[in-house]
């Protein structure tokens, strides 16, 4: 049975590219067969997998809920998927045609019924960071999200806001803190090779700089995440 794990986020630019490149590389380091792990991304963006591939030196598989029904998201996804599996997740999490889910992620983490891991851009955000969860999560019907990241966020308050827990029945968000970031993509036109030499970093040793797979790696272990989620019974 394959693990399969998505990476969303509560909107766009909060630094989802960024974890989730750094969240392959500590795979790829800990499960060192290319093959064993694969990326996707929600969506027909073009750019993303770019970075996803800079990683892993295979092809990243868009999963794109607009053009793809429940069967075929899980048609391209079984034919495209390795052992290990990252779906990046685009926009917020919600964020579908109009107002509405259709389209979203969620809806493709619904229809692969996987796991999702939230980031949270938690800079600049004080006690509204509770309630801003506590609607995530009480908007996620089929219990999806299994794990919050705090990206951004200052030790001190860190420290302050673990003692809340956020529960929705038996499911529990937990919290993780990562502070990681490369710079901003300027209206998603980027590259991976606009990030190479930026303050002396290499995105292909490994993103941005080491800093940051290890920050991912020390203060989320994803090779925990998916050993949480193997098996993940997917439907066929």
């Amino acid at each position: 049975m394959k693990s399969t794990i998505m990476i969303a986020a509560t909107r766009s630019n909060a630094g989802k590219t960024t974890f989730t490149t750094g969240f392959l590389n500590a795979l790829k380091n800990k499960y060192p067969d290319k093959q064993s792990v694969h990326a996707f991304k929600c969506g027909p963006d073009y750019i993303d997998p770019m970075f996803h591939k800079s990683v892993l030196s295979i092809n990243s598989t868009n999963l794109d809920p607009f053009f793809l029904d429940e069967e075929g998201l899980r048609k391209v996804f079984y034919e495209n998927s390795g052992d290990i599996n990252v779906i990046e997740a685009a926009m917020g999490l919600y964020d579908g045609i109009g107002v509405s889910k259709r389209a979203s992620a969620y809806e493709v983490a619904a229809s692969l019924n996987i796991k999702i891991i939230l980031l949270v851009d938690a800079s600049g955000i004080g006690y509204s960071l509770i309630p801003l969860l506590k609607g995530f999560i009480g908007e996620d019907n089929k219990k999806l999200i299994s794990g919050v990241v705090l990206n951004k966020i200052s030790e001190k308050f860190y420290k302050k806001i673990v003692k809340y827990s956020f529960k929705t029945g038996k499911q529990t968000a937990l919290l993780f803190d990562v502070n990681a970031t490369i710079g901003e993509k300027v209206d998603g036109i980027d590259d991976p090779d606009d990030h190479r030499n930026q303050n002396g970093n290499d995105l292909q040793n490994p993103l941005g700089n080491r800093h940051i797979t290890s920050a991912v790696f020390r203060t989320v272990r994803p090779d925990h995440i998916v050993k949480k989620y193997e098996p993940v019974h997917h439907q066929r």
